[in-house]
């Protein structure tokens, strides 16, 4: 405006005119230039306003991206018009573009919209609760129309699902709680400082003989003098809870509605609600345990005295029984000599018999082993026989000893289980009579190699055997196997044997006194058939040693017997390879120029040995009378020896010995123990000295050949 004013002005100067509006000119301008001014403040303002409202919305609109809960703008006719929220809720699904538009009644927000027309017409801003389906899921709602003015209503839905189930899961625990209240075994109470009750369970009721929690109330106004015998026990209670602020485990004695005494146990707390003190716990009947510990008072008081009465008594029993334990204790050591003594003796009866029972022995293996007349032979073979039976009942005292002394070891091995009956078989018929079949029989299944003491179970197959054939005059003696399980490597099963004759038969009346040691059953057979009556109680005691059950017995009187027994066993793989069997006339010429020494101090076995030794291919032999000796010639001797056969009891030094002086220096040239000692324990003392292997006296040409091979290779 005032620059059109300028240009006017200008014209009248113009044309001549004088103006004289200069100041009202520059009035103007003034005025103009301030109103510029006050349009570019507002305009700033203007666009200061601008941005914080765009930053307002910004910031709600993102409050709605993150906001759990749904909000709905609806128009005057109840169609959506705007929604918003719902981002990180489990109303994230519900998408705007399906429901803007369409009225709020006919769409899918909730399961039932059909209260949505009442609450849209209504006015009414109350919550009412819906469900809506989504995904296999309900999810509780509670909605509300508020209307925000004549032309828009804002539907406001929120997810109360979790308050829900909390809601249920809080009267679920309550209930729990209550029930727990009313049917609890102890009494639970809260009450006053002053001694006013406030609430009681029913078991407080039925402990004082109340009807019920109401009468307690009801009829106890006073806890210290209507409840408690001693109203000094309140006090006390009390000092304790404003002390410590808890009680635990006090008994106290309580008066019953019929004026009798309960004791109770008492656990109670100082608790405070709404600033005011109060007594809670519980409270157990245990009038019963103090009238029982009264009376086991009283008991032991009647006890003590008539303990006292009994300890002079006792005193003189005590010291009856002292002189009589001194006596048992010298009776136990002389019994603990006799029987060390009996081992003792034993032990040197077997090796002092064995000794000539060699030289009998081996020498009847010479002989038998030349050219003889049949005659000849015959005497030969019967010194031989009558050896061995000797040889049997010493090894059977010896068995039986240590049986009933404990001390049979058992020695586990990987054995040939066919191979161990056929040999059984082998060793026991060449005593049958003419006439009488000796069978084997071996079930399909049976396992190639057992874990078990192969000379134990020897031994009782031979003695069973041997005594079948020993009784049986005519018919058969059959061996049979048979094996119950799988039989593979690493698989246990239980082995069966039956041994079965055709000879007397037992009575029943001798079938147990036959397991018995030195019994045959009756003295008319032991007279007809010799023998010590110890085989089949060994073997029986042997069973049960290996893990089996007692043999078992059935027999009929001229019928036979048959004799059997299970042994559990593990199934083994073997070993690497199978032992050989050595032929009687196998000779060692390729070993002809080696040398050995033999330690023997007993004449008559060093020229058996010899005899034998030389009759297998060895020439060179050089005889000791000790273990001094022995390690003397090893020290001296120009050239080595090769193997040496070592006695171990002799004197000056025995084997054992001399084994640990010889090991010092020559680690590694083969020993062999070749002693009267049969114990087995013998033959592992020999071992952990040093000894390769082991020969027993009395010497078998077969053992010495194999042992001989064993060691040498």
């Amino acid at each position: 405006m005032h620059r059109l004013l300028r240009r006017q002005l200008k014209r009248l100067d113009r044309r001549g005119v004088a103006t004289a509006f200069e100041p009202f000119a520059e009035l103007v301008e003034q005025a103009y230039n301030e109103f510029d001014a006050t349009i570019e403040r507002i305009q700033r303002s203007l666009d200061l306003s601008s941005r914080e409202l765009r930053k307002r919305n910004d910031d709600l609109r993102m409050v709605f991206q993150v906001f759990p809960e749904i909000f709905i703008w609806l128009d005057k006719e109840g169609r959506i018009i705007d929604l918003r929220g719902g981002a990180t809720g489990k109303f994230a699904k519900i998408r705007r573009r399906d429901l803007v538009g369409r009225l709020i009644w006919e769409a899918n927000l909730v399961d039932d919209p059909g209260p949505f027309v009442e609450m849209f017409h209504g006015g009414s801003e109350e919550a009412r609760e819906f469900i809506r389906s989504q995904n296999g899921e309900k999810i509780c709602c509670e909605i509300r129309f508020v209307p925000a003015d004549r032309k828009t209503t804002v539907v406001a839905i929120r997810d109360i699902s979790s308050l829900k189930a909390k809601t249920a899961q809080l009267a679920a625990t309550e209930r729990q709680y209550r029930s727990i209240f009313e049917n609890a075994t102890e009494g639970i109470l809260v009450t006053t400082f002053e001694g006013q009750i406030i609430t009681v369970n029913p078991a407080v009721a039925s402990m004082f003989g109340y009807d019920g929690p109401d009468q307690v109330k009801e009829s106890i106004t006073d806890i210290a003098s209507q409840l408690y015998w001693d109203p000094a026990d309140r006090q006390k209670l009390l000092n304790t809870l404003t002390a410590e602020g808890q009680v635990k485990e006090l008994e106290l004695r309580m008066r019953h509605r019929n004026g009798s005494i309960v004791w109770t146990a008492t656990n109670v707390r100082r608790i405070n609600m709404d600033g005011r003190y109060y007594i809670e716990g519980s409270i157990r009947d245990i009038t019963k345990r103090r009238e029982a510990e009264i009376a086991l008072q009283e008991a032991r008081h009647r006890l003590e005295e008539r303990v006292r009465e009994r300890t002079a008594q006792l005193t003189q029993v005590n010291e009856n029984l002292r002189m009589t334990h001194v006596e048992l204790h010298l009776a136990k050591e002389r019994a603990e000599s006799a029987n060390r003594l009996k081992s003792e003796f034993l032990a040197n009866m077997s090796h002092e018999i064995r000794t000539p029972m060699n030289g009998i022995l081996g020498l009847s293996q010479i002989v038998l082993r030349s050219t003889l007349s049949k005659e000849q032979r015959e005497n030969i073979e019967g010194v031989y026989s009558s050896g061995l039976t000797l040889l049997q009942i010493i090894n059977d005292i010896l068995d039986i000893s240590k049986i009933e002394s404990g001390k049979m070891e058992i020695y586990l091995e990987p054995t040939n289980l066919h191979t161990l009956v056929e040999e059984a078989i082998s060793i026991t018929a060449i005593n049958s009579r003419e006439g009488v079949q000796v069978l084997l029989e071996k079930a399909q299944g049976l396992p190639g190699f057992i874990h078990t003491d192969r000379t134990r179970l020897h031994q009782v197959l031979v003695n069973l055997m041997g005594n079948a054939i020993k009784f049986t005059k005519q018919g058969h003696v059959l061996l049979a196997v048979s094996c119950e399980g799988k039989a593979e490597p690493g698989n246990r099963v239980n082995l069966h044997f039956r041994i079965e004759d055709t000879g007397p038969g037992i009575s029943s009346e001798n079938k147990e006194e036959i397991f018995n040691p030195f019994s045959q059953g009756d003295s008319s057979m032991s007279r007809e058939f010799g023998g010590t009556g110890l085989g089949l109680s060994i073997s029986q005691r042997i069973v049960k040693i290996l893990g089996g059950e007692d043999i078992s017995l059935t027999s009929h009187q001229g019928l036979g017997s048959v004799f059997s027994f299970i042994l559990p066993v593990l199934v083994t793989a073997g070993v690497s390879e199978e032992r050989q069997k050595l032929s009687e006339n196998a000779d060692f010429c390729a070993h002809k120029d080696m040398r050995i020494l033999a330690a023997e101090d007993w004449e008559l076995n060093r020229l058996l040995l010899g005899q034998i030794l030389s009759d297998i291919g060895f020439s060179d032999i050089t005889f000791v009378n000790n273990g001094r000796e022995a390690v003397d010639a090893l020290e001296n001797s120009d050239q080595p020896y090769t193997l040496i056969l070592m006695d171990l009891q002799m004197p000056v030094m025995g084997g054992i010995e001399a084994t640990r002086v010889i090991r010092k220096t020559h680690p590694d040239i083969p020993i062999v123990a070749v002693t009267a000692h049969a114990m087995k324990e013998d033959q592992q003392q020999c071992l952990a000295a040093g000894m390769n292997d082991y020969l027993s006296k009395p010497y078998k040409i077969e053992e010495i050949i194999q042992t001989l091979k064993r060691v040498l290779g």
